[in-house]
C-alpha cells in the first residue's frame, strides 16, 4: 500500500486498511508468500552456497576444506532459521483477522 509520506496520508491508507478485512487479507498473504520465497531458508542458503563458490572454487563440489568456513555456514543457517521462525509468528500475529 503506497502513500505519500505525510500525516493526513498515512492516517487515510491505515485507515483503508483497517475498514477494508478483504484487503488486510490480501496483504498479508501477499507478505507471507514474499517472506516464504525471499527470505526462506532454501533461498538464502542457494544465495549463500553461490557466492561461496564463486568465491572458492573448491566449494563447488561440495568440499568446505575450512573449518571455520563450515562451522560459520552451521552458525548461519541456525541464525537463518531462527529469523524466519521470528518472521513467520511476527507475520501471522500482525495480520491476524
Amino acid at each position: 500500500m503506497l502513500c505519500e509520506n505525510d500525516a493526513d496520508s498515512w492516517y487515510e491508507a491505515i485507515a483503508a486498511l483497517i475498514g477494508d478485512p478483504a484487503l488486510l487479507e490480501k496483504m498479508r498473504r501477499q507478505c507471507l508468500k514474499e517472506a516464504q520465497t525471499v527470505y526462506s531458508i532454501e533461498t538464502v542458503s542457494e544465495q549463500y552456497c553461490e557466492a561461496l563458490c564463486r568465491s572458492d572454487p573448491a566449494a563447488a563440489d561440495g568440499a568446505v576444506r575450512n573449518f571455520d568456513l563450515w562451522l560459520f555456514w552451521l552458525k548461519l543457517k541456525h541464525f537463518i532459521r531462527r529469523c524466519w521462525g521470528f518472521a513467520k509468528r511476527t507475520l501471522k500475529r500482525a495480520f491476524r483477522t
